[in-house]
């Protein structure tokens, strides 16, 4: 048997309250976008789009849980991630994708082969803002 000394303060507590009295900040997520779960089936189509947004060097992830989209709204806005991209039946048949710019509550529609492009104009465009003005 060895001595100790131990002692729990349960940190997850401890943040969370630090994070609500505003004296700590959420970190920054790499993710730049996230392809919303429509429909699991077109899971593959989803994996599609992310890896075209990757080639186009953006940091992208799929949600991979069947949530309402809603809390995959709210997940992504938790997570500091930008982009929410929306695959859904009428945005196939369009060849277009939803984007909803989280920090500034905006959606949009952007054709699917400009759709990287795009995220890159809007993501330089936020870092080349003063930093009292990008938040």
């Amino acid at each position: 048997m060895l001595p100790g000394v131990g002692i729990s303060i349960g940190l997850t507590r401890l943040f969370w309250q630090l994070r609500e009295a505003g004296l700590i900040g959420m970190a920054q997520s790499s993710v730049q976008a996230m392809v919303a779960l429509m429909n699991e089936a077109d899971l593959p189509k989803y994996i599609e789009l992310a890896n075209l947004l990757r080639a186009g060097g953006i940091n992208t992830e799929v949600q991979l849980e069947p949530k309402k989209l809603g809390k995959q709204f709210q997940y992504a806005s938790k997570a500091g991630i930008r982009f929410v991209l929306v695959l859904g039946e009428d945005e196939m048949a369009k060849g277009t994708v939803s984007v909803k710019d989280m920090p500034r509550e905006l959606q949009y529609e952007v054709p699917r082969a400009e759709l990287a492009k795009t995220l890159r104009v809007e993501i330089e465009q936020l870092a080349a803002m003063p930093k009292g003005l990008a938040s």
